[in-house]
Parts: structure tokens; sequence; C-alpha cells
């Protein structure tokens, strides 16, 4: 069994991994792990990108991703199109900007992954 000291020390190396993932960096945008996946959504489901659904798959605040959508509008990397039936309800769409950038990631978001997932296994073995 561990003791707490190293205890302390596994959640440090853990936060250490987590970080890594947190943020992507491409050419030119640096952007969360959250706007990647609101990104991957929006592109390979044909539904309707809706926020709701997307913070109850991922246990996430509709305030946190409110504001990562803000900033991705920010970015052009996204577009909002207001509902004709209801003022209310926007639908996002990733742009041209937001394809590419999102598809220009990839590579990196896996890899990153995949080292993560090892870095993970090391760490409970």
């Amino acid at each position: 069994m561990l003791s707490f000291d190293e205890l302390l020390d596994e959640t440090w190396k853990l936060r250490k991994i987590t970080n890594r993932i947190s943020r992507i960096d491409s050419e030119n945008f640096t952007i969360s792990i959250i706007q990647f996946m609101m990104l991957h959504e929006m592109i390979y489901f044909e539904d309707s990108f809706i926020t709701r659904d997307f913070c109850s798959k991922y246990d996430i605040s509709k305030t946190f991703v409110s504001m990562q959508t803000t900033d991705l509008l920010k970015k052009d990397l996204i577009s909002s199109v207001t509902s004709n039936k209801d003022h209310r309800i926007h639908f996002l769409k990733p742009t041209l900007l937001g394809e590419k950038t999102y598809q220009s990631m990839i590579p990196f978001v896996e890899s990153e992954i995949k080292s993560i997932k090892h870095d993970i296994e090391k760490l409970i073995i």
C-alpha cells in the first residue's frame, strides 16, 4: 500500500500527464481538448450539434461549454445559425477553417493520447 506522500506524488504525475492534452497547438491556433472534441462532434455526427447533449455526454457544465463555444466563434473555427422556429436555439457548425484546423490536429492528438495512455499504464503497473 502506498504512503500518503507516495499518493501525492502519483497524483502530481497524473496531473502532469493530463495537462499535456488540455491544450492542443497547431501552426495557427491553440485550442482546448474540449474545443477539439466539439469540432469532432460537429464534423463526424450528422445530427445538429446540440450543446445540451454534448454537456450530458461528457459531464461538462453548460457554462464551460458556452465559454469554449465563444472562443471557437472568435477564432472563426465555428459558425452559429439561429433557428427559424425558435430564436433561442443556435445551430453550431464548423467553418472551412475549423474543418482544416481539426484535420491538421488529428495526428498530434492521436499521438498525444497514445503517449498519455502509455504513461498512465506505467503509473498503474
